[in-house]
């Protein structure tokens, strides 16, 4: 293992990296080393103890809540259930997702004020509305957020898209009250929502 300046690593495409200093604040594993034009220059791997999580997600009950999907004057709404953050990381697979779905419709987040205890949003017949959220992989190096962990955002969009397949099915099956609405993926979406109990949960997946 090696101390490296990692704070400028959000800029790195590809090739030799040389925008490093001696203000180190991250750790790799040293795996190689060579010389191009004279230059001589080290390969690095990152050491990431989370690599397997390949899903995360917040949950948070509430009474309603509205999502801007076009950036212009598109809303859409849902009542009383959960609105799910989420996002894929590297990794991310069909299976992760179904795994997600099935954590997110069975998680007691929600409170019953009739049972008076935390149940499930599919047993108070709840609604789901699902927003794309890449800031949960963040990790801070530094002073700067990075996302190095990201799905590569095609990929992320048709996972999403499977995402919400998955649990609008899952829904329709197990829920005949409630629904599954959802934002677009990769798009800045305006937001607001109505809580009376702040009932929040994170959840983290890895491939099955």
């Amino acid at each position: 293992p090696v101390s490296v300046d990692s704070s400028n690593w959000e800029f790195y495409s590809g090739g030799i990296f040389y925008d490093c200093t001696k203000q180190v604040d991250h750790t790799v594993l040293l795996v190689g080393y060579g010389t191009q034009n004279e230059q001589k220059y080290t390969i690095t791997m990152e050491e990431d103890t989370s690599s397997k999580i390949t899903v995360r997600c917040v949950l948070q009950q509430i009474n309603s809540a509205s999502l801007l999907v076009d950036n212009q004057d598109e809303w859409i709404h849902v009542g009383r259930g959960i609105v799910l953050y989420l996002c894929f990381l590297k990794g991310a697979t069909e299976d992760s997702a179904r795994k997600c779905a099935n954590g997110v419709l069975t998680a007691s987040i929600c409170f019953s004020e009739e049972w008076k205890k935390n149940t499930t949003v599919l047993e108070i017949r709840g609604d789901v509305l699902i927003v794309p959220q890449a800031s949960l992989v963040g990790k801070i190096k530094g002073k700067r957020m990075q996302y190095h962990s990201l799905l590569d955002k095609d990929e992320g969009a048709a996972l999403y898209q499977k995402f919400v397949s998955i649990l609008q099915e899952e829904m329709k099956q197990n829920n005949d009250k409630g629904s599954v609405k959802a934002g677009v993926y990769g798009n800045r979406q305006g937001f607001f929502h109505f809580f009376s109990s702040l009932n929040v949960a994170g959840l983290k997946f890895d491939s099955p």
